[in-house]
């Protein structure tokens, strides 16, 4: 019992880890109106096992300290945002796609954020993190995960609490 505890334990910090380095990794990219974090495509493991919604959390927490306009604010805001998505993902997320919105959905809290400290035009910030939001959740993550879904080493690796998946991958007598 207590080995499978420091198991998650370890994959939850993999991920927090994970979702920084790719955050920093991608420096330009990550902060801004266009924020094109590819370490957001991260938020989807919380559809296969609820776990990972604390890593992802985690992770998105420590690196929007390193926001170089407003770290603090955006620690707070930002981890709001994707701490409701992995709420929203763990309890409504019944189909991949539909859990893949709910980033974008939330996102609406970082908009109303660099909205009040920059004071661009509202609907050009929303139009800017909403669709590079739509763009990394629902296209690039969903296509990525998907095909990982297929896998069933990669269910296995995740602990994959998904028993349709579970079962689709056993039926199916593909063994990847």
């Amino acid at each position: 019992m207590e080995r499978k505890y420091l198991k998650d334990i370890a994959k939850v910090a993999i991920v927090a880890a994970l979702y920084v380095a790719l955050t920093l990794a991608l420096y330009p990219l990550s902060y801004g109106a266009v924020q094109f974090r590819i370490s957001e495509c991260l938020v989807l493991l919380t559809f296969f096992n609820r776990k990972y919604g604390y890593g992802v959390t985690l992770g998105v927490f420590i690196a929007n300290f390193f926001n170089p306009e407003f770290a603090i604010v955006d620690a707070i805001f930002g981890t709001l945002s994707t701490l409701i998505a992995v709420i929203l993902i763990i309890f409504l997320g019944k189909k991949l796609f539909i859990a893949s919105l709910f980033p974008t959905l939330t996102s609406i809290i970082v908009v109303v954020e660099i909205y009040y400290f920059v004071q661009m035009d509202f609907f050009i910030i929303m139009a800017q993190v909403m669709g590079s939001m739509f763009i990394i959740e629902s296209i690039i993550g969903y296509i990525i995960f998907k095909m990982l879904s297929k896998n069933k080493g990669f269910l296995r690796v995740i602990d994959c609490e998904k028993e349709d998946l579970l079962n689709e991958i056993q039926n199916s007598g593909v063994d990847k």
